[in-house]
């Protein structure tokens, strides 16, 4: 179980390496980079983390804190790059979400992409929900 600094960073540094200006890239960026903590050698050790806390539900709630606390490092940066509040806040949210569920589908069983290849799709199908028709 990571702890939280550390788990942030992930994201983080993926953020401030990015050039972009518009929230969701750098939401991309920083997905992107967290990414690259989850090679596929990894995938047994997250499986059985998960049933540990699937079965725990003060385990549970400690997840849902790190993600809450994830959002709010997202955010404070977006803040800093200059988005608008609630840009970013929605955007650090909707990267938090996109995060939640590609874990989710990665460590499903007989699940054999990539944690970045899922994670992208995931991204491109909430990116396709939000486009303008």
């Amino acid at each position: 179980f990571t702890g939280q600094d550390a788990f942030d960073a992930l994201f983080l540094d993926g953020l401030e390496a990015s050039t972009s200006t518009r929230p969701m890239e750098l939401v991309a960026a920083a997905l992107e980079n967290a990414a690259a903590f989850f090679p596929d050698e990894r995938r047994p050790w997250s499986r059985a983390r998960h049933a540990v806390l699937a079965s725990n539900v003060a385990l549970q709630e400690r997840e849902l804190h790190k993600m809450s606390g994830l959002i709010e490092a997202l955010t404070s940066a977006l803040l800093a790059r200059g988005v608008e509040q609630t840009a970013a806040a929605l955007a650090a949210e909707a990267g938090v979400s996109v995060f939640r569920r590609s874990f989710a589908t990665w460590i499903a069983a007989g699940e054999t992409r990539s944690f970045a290849d899922i994670q992208r799709g995931v991204l491109s199908q909430l990116l396709t929900l939000l486009a303008p028709t």
